[in-house]
């Protein structure tokens, strides 16, 4: 092939490095005999750059029309070339959402930390053993109260925890997930079957082997899918490694070394001279208990080997005398139940064990019969961060992933109610968690509505439940409909032997003036509010439907939510209750207001099920209000507006309710 050159002489000495000309080698041996000092600055260019710039044109838009042509048959369209692709890239997408599943935990993460507690508590409760033995020793007798409440926290945090280990798995999810892809890549399988079959038989050599990888990479991800579904049973992966064995014996070393100290404190009056024996839980005696009796009527108090007596001035020649004791979990229901209380006041519910007890003790006598027990107040537990975080809501994901809260006190009620709620606590503090959070903006602290007050400094979160459910603040109204997830009862529970004085006491605190000293200590009285504000356009198409208004001028709901008990047609405790207080009330603030019952249902079941059934649940609300002599209309939500999530039995029984509307034509 012919060689070109052009002269690079940088000094341009001669007409060839100054006109940069390319000539043919001949020509360039030529100019170098001329111009021996050029031979070194010989350039070789290639062939084309030495043809006519015309010429050189035309052959540059020759080529690129050769390679346009090429490439337009290389790519001409194939539809089965074209279903490959777009199969792949849907195969693609599931084994990308595949793995974000692997990556998730298949176990409730709470019960680790559940685990580790539980292994930590036979070397808590030994500690606890030699302070107690210290105490003693030493006469200290504020440090013996002491260790003998935080002894009751162990054992009630142990009991709650061991039964956390027979709750629903966490794992559910991801077993679900798993399978709907499993189902996934069978269809895509299927597909990927039908495309090979058809590139086969027309011939399509080229597509095979990517038709092949393909099934195989589909087999490989349905095995995958398959693995997680069946490892992802929701079982505990996690189990303490103490037992209960070994529990149950640091816990009787425990009460054996407390059996030994006598008190020195004098208790001004014994259990059998008093009138009323009250067993109470958490700190309810100090906040709730002990406030009320002092309110109710003018007397003395006396604290006493953790107990308060309260002794009343003589009032018509008639003296009474409570004691107040302090008593751990389920063993108040135990007292109650072998006659040596005649009421329990607390926030817990009785366990199964207890409820077999009383009816034992009581000739078949049910616990939750209204005789029985009254709800007298309620709370929550509250998530409170610093005025200046940001952050001003959490979500159930925020709780499965492990956030990391700060508790109050170490052993205190607030404590103790984050463990009931399954709340794992990162750490504690020498002050409540409201007051905690003011040093620390990051931190997200767990408290008690009571304990906050209405001049709380902390800003208070918005839980949301589920992702079609309000985000919600604990609020008077909030808390009083159960509506805010972190809700709970405050329950007076007496027995058929009760004293009067038992009843009496039930009766004030259910009373105006009663409720008044409830909320005046911090907690939510029973007393219904009306809530106004702006209305979903489907509660004022219900309202509206019930009442037969064209036309509404305001509309109000009334703070309570009428539940029936579970897996029963009866009111529950709390329903009973407002039944009682709703028609007095209405009358007296409402007297012109028309009234409006809307059912709720959980989703299970379609529209064709749930919305009978929602207007079947107004409707025995309202049956018995008619019987009050209160003109209520009915309508039937279904399933619609849940405050809670669906995906639990907890938040399926959470949005079964009825609601109290108050509607002004």
């Amino acid at each position: 092939m012919a060689r070109f050159y052009r002269c690079g002489n940088p000094d341009h000495l001669c007409e060839l490095s100054r006109t940069r000309e390319i000539v043919s080698k001949v020509e360039w041996e030529g100019h170098c005999v001329l111009s021996p000092a050029c031979e070194i600055y010989a350039e070789e260019v290639p062939w084309y750059q030495a043809l006519n710039p015309k010429v050189r044109l035309g052959a540059l838009g020759a080529a690129v029309a050769v390679v346009a042509i090429i490439a337009l048959l290389a790519f001409k369209k194939d539809p089965l070339k074209k279903e490959l692709a777009g199969l792949q890239a849907e195969v693609q997408q599931l084994e990308s959402r595949l793995t974000d599943l692997e990556g998730k935990p298949q176990a409730d993460p709470s019960l680790a930390n559940a685990a580790e507690v539980l292994n930590q508590m036979p070397a808590k409760l030994a500690a606890a053993e030699d302070r107690l033995a210290s105490a003693i020793q030493n006469a200290d007798a504020p440090a013996v109260a002491k260790e003998r409440e935080d002894f009751a926290r162990l054992k009630q945090q142990r009991s709650q925890l061991e039964q956390s280990f027979s709750a629903s798995p966490a794992g559910a999810t991801v077993k679900a997930d798993a399978s709907a892809l499993m189902s996934s890549f069978q269809e895509a399988g299927d597909r990927a079957e039908s495309l090979t079959t058809r590139v086969t038989t027309t011939g399509g050599s080229k597509l095979a082997p990517d038709c092949a990888a393909l099934q195989e990479e589909i087999e490989q991800g349905l095995g995958r899918a398959a693995r997680l579904a069946k490892n992802s049973s929701g079982g505990a992966t996690a189990r303490p490694a103490v037992s209960s064995k070994d529990l149950d014996a640091a816990i009787a070393k425990f009460e054996a070394t407390l059996a030994t100290y006598k008190s020195a404190v004098a208790e001004p009056f014994s259990a059998e001279q008093a009138t009323l024996k009250i067993a109470v839980t958490g700190d309810l005696a100090d906040t709730l208990v002990v406030p009320i009796l002092k309110g109710r009527e003018k007397g003395e108090v006396v604290v006493a080997n953790g107990k308060s007596f309260f002794t009343s001035r003589p009032s018509a020649g008639v003296t009474r005398r409570v004691i107040v004791e302090r008593i751990p979990g389920d063993g108040a229901f135990d007292r109650l139940a072998e006659k040596k209380a005649d009421l329990v006041i607390s926030d817990l519910q009785p366990g199964t064990l207890q409820r077999q007890k009383f009816s034992s003790s009581f000739s078949g006598a049910a616990m939750d019969s209204h005789s029985n027990a009254q709800v007298i107040a309620m709370d929550a537990l509250t998530f409170v961060v610093h005025p200046d975080n940001r952050l001003d809501r959490l979500s159930a994901e925020d709780l499965q992933r492990g956030q990391n809260f700060l508790g109050g006190v170490q052993g205190s009620a607030e404590q103790a109610a984050a463990t009931r709620f399954g709340i794992s606590l990162s750490s504690s503090s020498d002050r409540r968690a409201a007051d905690a959070v003011l040093s620390d903006i990051s931190a997200i602290g767990v408290g008690l509505y009571h304990n906050e007050g209405s001049n709380i400094r902390a800003k208070r979160l918005a839980y949301q439940a589920a992702p079609n459910a309000a985000a919600l603040k604990p609020s008077p109204f909030t808390i009083a409909t159960e509506d805010y997830k972190f809700s709970f009862r405050i329950v007076a529970w007496n027995s058929p032997s009760s004293s009067r004085d038992a009843v009496d006491l039930v009766k004030f605190i259910t009373s105006p003036a009663g409720q008044d000293l409830v909320g005046q200590q911090g907690f939510v009285d029973l007393r219904l509010r009306p809530m106004a504000g702006d209305l979903d356009p489907r509660i004022l198409a219900a309202l509206a439907q019930a009442t037969g208004l064209k036309k509404i001028s305001g509309a109000q709901r009334l703070s309570t939510n009428f539940r029936f008990a579970t897996g029963e047609d009866r009111f529950d405790l709390k329903a009973l209750g407002d039944l009682e207080r709703v028609p007095p009330q209405i009358a007296r603030d409402f007297p012109n207001a028309r009234v409006v019952i809307l059912g709720f249902t959980d989703n299970t079941g379609g529209g064709a099920v749930n919305l009978p059934l929602s207007q079947r649940r107004a409707e025995a609300v309202a049956t018995e209000l008619r019987r009050s002599g209160l003109d209520a209309k009915t309508a039937g939500m279904g399933d619609q507006l849940p405050v809670d999530s669906n995906s639990t039995e907890e938040g399926k029984a959470r949005n079964r309710r009825s609601e109290i509307w108050i509607v002004t034509p």
